[in-house]
């Protein structure tokens, strides 16, 4: 899961040089996503191993609203690894997960979906 666009670029930018380098075409690249709507979520996002940097983590933990703030940062970490893959050249695409069975965590992740879509389908080919 990705709660930090600078490390998926890195890695991104690794694998596509790499390719480049040994004259292979790069296969798809696939982001994981996913909503965090209470201290809970993120607790259990940690146990999972994922990373979140802790300015996310302080900002989340403190948030009026954290499912709309984890919501708004989903979005704008695809939105900046979009316009990065397309600017590279590679085939990416992202898949929305809920790690959470509540019911507001759920419907967030399904909304996240749709609106990825939508900018998918704007930007032109992803994959």
């Amino acid at each position: 899961m990705i709660y930090s666009s600078d490390a998926a670029k890195s890695m991104v930018s690794d694998y596509f040089y790499a390719c480049r380098e040994q004259h292979l075409e790069p296969k798809p690249v696939v982001f994981t996503l996913s909503v965090c709507g209470s201290v809970k979520t993120l607790a259990f996002l940690k146990w999972l191993g994922v990373h979140v940097p802790r300015w996310l983590e302080n900002s989340l933990r403190h948030a009026d609203d954290t499912l709309a703030e984890s919501y708004q940062h989903c979005l704008a970490t695809a939105r900046d690894l979009i316009a990065f893959c397309r600017k590279l050249g590679l085939p990416f695409g992202f898949l929305v997960e809920s790690v959470s069975i509540r019911k507001a965590e759920i419907e967030a992740s399904v909304a996240l979906a749709d609106e990825l879509s939508r900018l998918l389908e704007r930007g032109g080919k992803s994959w």
